[in-house]
């Protein structure tokens, strides 16, 4: 991963942490010296500060077809919260980085 001129390996910057539904959890630190966890949920992924209060940082939200009810079709999105927006595009790195592993994990089954 290349960020802010300087190049780290993923496996470096984001360490497993815990266990989720597609492998361990992912911790990382923020440029606000921080530390935030990627909780790798069943199809939904989600950041949060990993300090004890979990607060929720971002949370990938997945498309809706609308089978049922035309008017309830959604695209997928990823959702940044106001204590993330100071750190967008890290999270977004991250979030394709361990979009990735659930991936290989999903595929692999």
């Amino acid at each position: 991963m290349r960020y802010d001129g300087k190049e780290v390996k993923a496996t470096t910057y984001l360490k497993k942490e815990g266990w989720g539904w597609y492998g361990r959890h992912r911790v990382f630190k923020g440029p606000d010296s921080k530390e935030y966890k990627w909780i790798l949920g069943l199809r939904v992924p989600q950041l949060v500060l990993n300090d004890g209060s979990e607060t929720l940082i971002a949370k990938y939200h997945t498309r809706k077809c609308g089978l049922l009810s035309p008017g309830d079709a959604r695209p997928a999105y990823l959702e940044i919260c106001p204590g993330g927006e100071h750190m967008v595009d890290i999270i977004f790195f991250t979030f394709i980085y361990i979009e990735e592993l659930r991936e290989e994990k999903e595929n692999g089954s």
